[in-house]
């Protein structure tokens, strides 16, 4: 590559009983970091791994990245793949370390978040998505994009969270749109309000 690091790829390959390969799975794009940290089967007989993956490289060498989610199913084919950054702002490092699926086929993860140049740089990182790895509902539906929500494209922060008094919604659009439509409901599905910022 042009800064002359490796470019890696997650690995994920099936083996049967004599260690002969079925299939291999690389995740992610070739960048300068891929790592997979957990791997779980979820209820309807697919798979799930969780990591990190690169996101980009600024001219002084620093970079980011995202955490990386991947469903695919026991053919080694993929069903959908996220990538998602902690609430902390401007972290660098957003790492996945561990997934369960909940009963209800919603994803619990937790993880670290990492921003250098402040007095605390670390944060860890607990992340609710629903059975399609989305934290807004509906990513799944856009087509637009091979990354739906690609926090490169797109940057939304929610926090506190939970809350019962306040809440900041922090939005950032690279893509050239100066508005958004946010629609907050509660833990019980119920739709509290409706709100549009700019033009949409």
């Amino acid at each position: 590559s042009d800064n002359n690091s490796p470019l890696w790829q997650g690995y994920i390959c099936k083996v049967d009983s004599l260690n002969n390969r079925d299939w291999t799975l690389k995740t992610g794009k070739p960048t300068v970091r891929t790592d997979i940290n957990d791997l779980i089967v979820t209820m309807d007989g697919n798979y799930i791994a969780v990591g990190v993956t690169f996101d980009s490289l600024s001219g002084n060498g620093t970079h980011t990245e995202s955490g990386h989610i991947i469903k695919f199913n026991l053919q080694g084919e993929i069903i959908w793949e996220r990538r998602h950054s902690a609430i902390a702002t401007g972290a660098k490092y957003n790492k996945l370390y561990d997934i369960v699926e909940l009963s209800d086929n919603s994803l619990f993860l937790c993880g670290q978040s990492v921003e250098f140049f402040v007095d605390f740089p670390q944060q860890g990182w607990l992340l609710k998505l629903d059975e399609y790895g989305c934290l807004v509902p509906g990513c799944h539906l856009d087509t637009s994009t091979d990354e739906p929500l690609s926090l490169a494209q797109v940057t939304v922060n929610v926090y506190p969270n939970p809350t019962s008094d306040y809440l900041n919604v922090y939005y950032k659009n690279k893509m050239g749109k100066n508005g958004g439509f946010f629609r907050l409901i509660d833990l019980e599905g119920i739709l509290v309000q409706d709100l549009i910022y700019g033009e949409i």
